[in-house]
Order: C-alpha cells, then sequence, then structure tokens
C-alpha cells in the first residue's frame, strides 16, 4: 500500500516538473526581505556643471569718456596748436612780401620776390614798390625756411648812394657808364661787391634801367 503510495506522489511530480520547467531555472535577481529602511542610501548621481558664462563688458554710459580717447583728442589737439613754420618771406617796414626760390633770374616775379643766389627781384609796381625810398642803414628782414636774418642797407660800390640805377643791355647784362658792362652773375654770386643780398626792380621809362640796392646781414 505505501509503495503505491510513493510511486503516485512520484509521477504526480515528474508531470508537475515536466508542464513547469521554470521551477527548476535559476533566476539572477535575489529578493531582500525585512531591509531597514532607515539605514537606506540613495545614491545620487551628480549632473555635470555647465561653464559660466562670459559677460562682455558694459558698454560706457553717456558722459562717460574713456582714458584712451582722452589722450588721443589731446595729442590732436596739441598737434593742431603747434606753432607752423613761417612762410618764405620779406618783410619790410612798409609791410610783408611772399618770397619764392628761384632756379634762374629770368622767372618773372608776379606779386612775388624771387630769389637766386645772393639776388633778390621782384617788379616796382608791387612788392619792391618803395625800394627806391630805402636810406643807408634801414633794416629788413628776410625769412627763409623758418629762419629768419636781418639785413641793412648798405652804400652801393658804384657811387656810394643808397641805391644806383643801371641800364639792361641783355637778360644776363647790365650797364653803368663809369664801369662798363656788369654780368649779373656779379650780382647773384658775388652780391655786387661782396655784399649779402641785392635787391633789384625795373627803372626807367620803358623799364629799360634796373634799380638795385645792397644789403648785408646784421
Amino acid at each position: 500500500m505505501k509503495v503505491k503510495y510513493l510511486g503516485m506522489m512520484f509521477l504526480a511530480s515528474f508531470i508537475g516538473i515536466m508542464f513547469n520547467p521554470e521551477l527548476l531555472a535559476a533566476s539572477d535577481s535575489v529578493a531582500i526581505l525585512d531591509l531597514e529602511q532607515a539605514n537606506v542610501v540613495e545614491t545620487v548621481v551628480e549632473k555635470p556643471i555647465a561653464p559660466a558664462k562670459v559677460v562682455a563688458p558694459a558698454a560706457p554710459k553717456a558722459g562717460v569718456v574713456n582714458v584712451a580717447v582722452v589722450q588721443t583728442v589731446t595729442m590732436a589737439q596739441k598737434t593742431a596748436e603747434a606753432p607752423k613754420t613761417a612762410a618764405n618771406q620779406v618783410k619790410f617796414s612798409w609791410g610783408t612780401q611772399n618770397l619764392i626760390l628761384a632756379n634762374d633770374t629770368s622767372v618773372d616775379a608776379g606779386m612775388s620776390v624771387m630769389k637766386y643766389g645772393r639776388l633778390l627781384w621782384a617788379h616796382n609796381n608791387t612788392a619792391f614798390n618803395n625800394i627806391k625810398s630805402l636810406k643807408i642803414g634801414d633794416t629788413f628782414a628776410v625769412t627763409i625756411n623758418g629762419v629768419t636774418q636781418q639785413y641793412k642797407v648798405a652804400a652801393n660800390p658804384i657811387d656810394q648812394t643808397a641805391g644806383v640805377a643801371l641800364e639792361k643791355k641783355s637778360a644776363t647784362t647790365l650797364f653803368h657808364a663809369s664801369k662798363g658792362e656788369i654780368n649779373m652773375s656779379a650780382l647773384t654770386d658775388w652780391g655786387f661787391g661782396g655784399h649779402d643780398l641785392v635787391l633789384m626792380t625795373c627803372a626807367g621809362a620803358g623799364n629799360t634801367h634796373r634799380f638795385v640796392v645792397v644789403a648785408v646781414q646784421i
């Protein structure tokens, strides 16, 4: 009777296993029971910190001027206020005349005074309209490239007066009865007897003569 009962139990177990194989399968999960909640620690994964934003400097408020700008403006003002180089000129007691440096004596003076070597020339109705009134000892100033020199009228080498009239023979030759022909180079290169400057303008009817005044630097 017992053998029959055991046989039936074995058969029932075998049938149960065949219809429920998962009972013999292993499980990766582990059931944890009766865990004390007081000792449970939650693991928190920290989020990455975003990089700090770069904030551009605020634009200057109205009325606030940058120091560098102030310095630039100051330098510009100093440049604008710097004294300018004086123009080339001849300054007489009666007025100041524009002076132009020439390459030879054939250049027309126009309204200005021309200079070549030691000779200065101008028209008698413009810049040199008063040189015939100059007296020995009268002074005038000549400025060239910003440098000013003072000059004094001296006696001319022919008749020892303040000025002398010479006849024009050609573009390069003058004439005086007591001295004969005088080449223009005697005025431009040698200062008409060694003087520092020679002033010359037209004279005589039809501009047939040249009025010449000599001067020395003082």
